[in-house]
């Protein structure tokens, strides 16, 4: 009894790891969508995005049984796009960056910027 127990106990453990979205993938300058789309057919995740959002260029990825988390990022590195999952759903958004400059003003001294 105590052996079926552990041998049941193994299994499940197993089921859960192997069952959570592991991803081999390798690809090399392919288009976003058809990553994309090998990521869903493994993970059973939906991707949502405006298409006009991810016209970032071909994409290179090589992963051996990575998760979601650190597939995307891989993915998208250094690209301006984040992610959001919500339940089997993935939203992935583009980053709008916006470079500001700041000046420091010396008080006692009004003709004298300090630059940080």
């Amino acid at each position: 009894m105590k052996s079926t127990t552990l041998v049941l106990v193994i299994v499940l453990v197993h089921i859960c790891t192997v069952g959570h979205g592991q991803i081999t993938l390798k690809e090399k300058n392919a288009p976003v969508e058809r990553v994309l789309s090998a990521i869903e057919r493994q993970t059973r995740y939906v991707f949502l995005y405006d298409p006009d959002d991810l016209k970032v260029g071909p994409i290179s990825i090589d992963v051996r049984n990575a998760t979601l988390q650190e597939t995307l990022k891989k993915c998208f590195r250094g690209m301006p796009i984040a992610w959001v999952v919500v339940g089997k759903n993935v939203l992935l958004i583009k980053i709008k960056l916006r470079i500001l400059t700041f000046k420091f003003y010396d008080h006692a001294d009004p003709g004298r910027t300090n630059l940080a």
